[in-house]
């Protein structure tokens, strides 16, 4: 698959790792999805500015860079890869126009990568997410049918840490609270990345879970012994286009509402990757018209779109007071907050769309706006 705009190639060997303009070519690389971390608290990750983007094309120091970076980098080399991405690292981030360009193709760079990295399990890159770890013993048990000893028809697994008589209960509870719980499930960047990674490799609070577009598997079970249904994890989003399209973004949309930023402007931008790929797979499986991305909806189904409602239990507060503009007050991105949508049949369209248009930061439909209106004929 063709490479991003820049990419880390870290080597073969032992030496220093040096930033790789791509000019379009084509390999494989590794994502590397973590949390920059609350700035109040921690110090930023290694940067690419404008003054040290000639110096990292020669060489990134060794020494400089995070922990976990690091890690990365052991983990890449072990499984026999050469290139990772760090957003960081891989978009200038005191250029406004590359930040604004390479942003906005963050949701093809986790699509399109081999492998994503999770390290779910820290909350600043400078932490080490390959901590070791005590995995409960794991003894696995032969089925052999009564009368035939030679033939195996399955295993079970007995293990003082299997807190259910279902392992697959067991599998589904150890995941959410080693990876579901984390900070790093909680950030709004994140949740773009997990969707759309092909295969995640989680490193877990206490272990290690591995999914891909046929399910999970987990360390405690035998990294290979267990897999849950494509519904309950989605990665490639091969299958993305279902009977309602529309129901499923709204889905998506309520799932990614409640997510925090650092920065609230992001709030479009985070998500921007998704709603690409979904009109993407949307255009090439329908026969219906293009539609228009309006600000986190959709013209097409703009009506059902416009009843959202606040969840009253997940508000996040604003960093400043003085809130940027995110979008329009008829559309859910301009709440800082959790939302849902009214969905029960009961519900009747009774208006209609007269106009609606938007004005775009950067003249790309999934990124920032500047302003948005709305025409709406009904009777009162």
């Amino acid at each position: 698959r063709k490479l991003p705009t820049r990419v880390i190639d870290i080597g073969e060997d032992s030496g220093e790792p040096r930033l790789l303009i791509t000019s379009g070519q084509e390999a494989r690389y590794v994502a590397f999805s973590y949390q920059w971390g609350d700035p109040l608290l921690s110090p930023p990750p290694l940067k690419t500015t404008k003054e040290k983007l000639k110096g990292y094309l020669s060489a990134i120091p060794t020494a400089d860079l995070p922990r976990s970076f690091i890690d990365l980098i052991e983990i890449t080399r072990a499984i026999g890869e050469r290139y990772i991405w760090i957003d960081s690292l891989c978009i200038v981030q005191d250029d406004e126009q590359d930040w604004e360009r390479e942003a906005l193709q963050m949701g093809s760079v986790f699509l399109n990568a081999f492998l994503t990295v999770v390290a779910a399990s820290i909350t600043s890159p400078h932490q080490s997410f390959l901590a070791s770890r005590n995995l409960w013993p794991l003894v696995e048990v032969p089925v052999i049918p009564a009368g035939d000893e030679s033939v195996e028809i399955g295993r079970f697994y007995i293990s003082p840490g299997l807190t259910s008589t279902s392992a697959k209960f067991h599998h589904t509870e150890k995941f959410v609270s080693d990876v579901g719980f984390t900070e790093w499930n909680k950030r709004g960047w994140t949740f773009q990345e997990r969707e759309l990674s092909r295969r995640i490799l989680y490193f877990g609070k206490t272990q290690l879970h591995f999914a891909c577009n046929e399910g999970r598997w987990e360390e405690e079970l035998g990294l290979a012994q267990h897999s849950v249904s494509r519904e309950e994890h989605r990665s490639s989003h091969d299958d993305l286009v279902c009977e309602d399209i529309n129901k499923m973004w709204y889905k998506l949309a309520s799932d990614y509402s409640s997510r925090l930023l650092t920065y609230e402007i992001d709030r479009l931008p985070a998500i921007s990757g998704l709603a690409r790929h979904l009109e993407r797979a949307y255009a090439e499986s329908s026969s219906n018209p293009p539609r228009r991305y309006l600000s986190g909806l959709w013209d097409d189904d703009l009506v059902p779109g416009l009843m959202w409602y606040v969840d009253k239990g997940k508000i996040w507060k604003a960093r400043s007071s003085a809130k940027p503009y995110l979008g329009p007050s008829w559309s859910w991105i301009s709440h800082l907050g959790g939302v849902e949508w009214h969905t029960d049949p009961k519900y009747t369209q009774a208006c209609e769309i007269v106009n609606a248009n938007m004005g775009y930061a950067t003249g790309d439909p999934m990124g920032r706006v500047t302003s948005g209106y709305l025409t709406i004929r009904g009777k009162l």
